[in-house]
This record gives C-alpha cells, sequence and structure tokens, in this order.
C-alpha cells in the first residue's frame, strides 16, 4: 500500500527520462507564483537541469538554467540563455567542480530566485549548503519552473502546497522510503 495516500493531492511524484521529457512546475501544480522558494527531492545518477523561466507555458528564451551534478556528476552550472540554447547564445554565469547526486540515494535540493539571486542548495534550508548563486542586476521575471534529468532517467517528488514545505510533510519517512516511493509510485 502507497505510504503516502495519507497525504493525497499534497505530493507530486515523476520521473524525466532523457534530455526532450522537460515538465514546467506549473503543470504538475507544484509552482505557486507567489513564493520565490521551494524543495524538492531527486534520484539519479547524474544531472538535473532546473530551467528559472521568463515565460509562463514554455521553455522559450530568455531564462537561466541550472545544471547540477553535470558532466557525469563532476560539476554543476548556471547559465543565461538569451536568444536560444544554442552554444553562442549562452552565457555561463557560474560553474563549480563537485558530484552531487548518487545512484543509490536520494539527494533533497532547494530552490530560491529572490531579488534577483538565483540560488541552488542542498538540504531543505534555504541559504544553507549553498551549491550556487548567481546575482543579476536586471534579472528576467521568473514565470515558471522547468526541469529535465537530463540525458539521465531521473526520478522527482516535489509538494503541491506553499504552506507545507515537503520536508515537513516527510519529516518521518527515511530516504530508503521515499526510495522505495520514487521507485514504485504511478508516474503522472
Amino acid at each position: 500500500k502507497n505510504q503516502f495516500n495519507l497525504f493525497a493531492g499534497q505530493q507530486v511524484f515523476f520521473k524525466t527520462m532523457g534530455f526532450f521529457d522537460t515538465h514546467l512546475l506549473s503543470d504538475k501544480g507544484a509552482f505557486q507564483k507567489d513564493t520565490q522558494f521551494f524543495t524538492f527531492y531527486y534520484l539519479s545518477c547524474y544531472e538535473s537541469v532546473i530551467w528559472f523561466l521568463s515565460q509562463n507555458e514554455n521553455f522559450g528564451v530568455p531564462f537561466y538554467k541550472a545544471i547540477v551534478g553535470g558532466w557525469s556528476n563532476t560539476k554543476s552550472q548556471m547559465r543565461r540563455n538569451i536568444y536560444s540554447d544554442a552554444v553562442a547564445d549562452i552565457e555561463i554565469l557560474q560553474t563549480v567542480a563537485g558530484a552531487e547526486m548518487n545512484c543509490s540515494d536520494v539527494r533533497q535540493f532547494w530552490v530560491s530566485w529572490e531579488n534577483g539571486e538565483l540560488k541552488i542548495g542542498r538540504g531543505s534550508i534555504q541559504d544553507v549548503e549553498i551549491i550556487l548563486n548567481v546575482k543579476q542586476e536586471c534579472p528576467y521575471d521568473i514565470q515558471n519552473i522547468g526541469l529535465s534529468g537530463g540525458p539521465y532517467d531521473a526520478y522527482w517528488l516535489f509538494n503541491k502546497s506553499k504552506y507545507s514545505y515537503i520536508h515537513t510533510v516527510l519529516f518521518k519517512y527515511s530516504y530508503k522510503d521515499i526510495k522505495n516511493e520514487l521507485y514504485t509510485n504511478t508516474y503522472e
């Protein structure tokens, strides 16, 4: 029996399969326009790709793109794309070395975009264990968040409620329980 049925409607689980399997958080009911922070659980051997989108309903430019655990899990990077997703139109804003993903371990991350400062970190507490931190003088107005697992299969778990962040709802469950749920859940 699905142990998360107790919280039916509060979480959204999904799997991404490769570069072209992209998802908008708003389509999953997990994006709140009046918040600029969220947490999520992630399971994959390699990268998570997070788009900070200036358009509400698509992946059109301009946007910011964060790659966490990319390049075979050796570095993370924040980019700005102005005209397209072509290499010539990418401005690298920050690159940091280090492994962030683990094939057999669920990882929790937080994301924020307050006051033109784009940040991604480990865990559930904002501004703690920061991985990427980029300040933009004239930032794009973030209208939606896009997701992909890069070229790999990836499992995602988000909370739908802006008032009960996922780390508080799932506090009593172990990472093993969450991992089992990510692998066995029926995906949207």
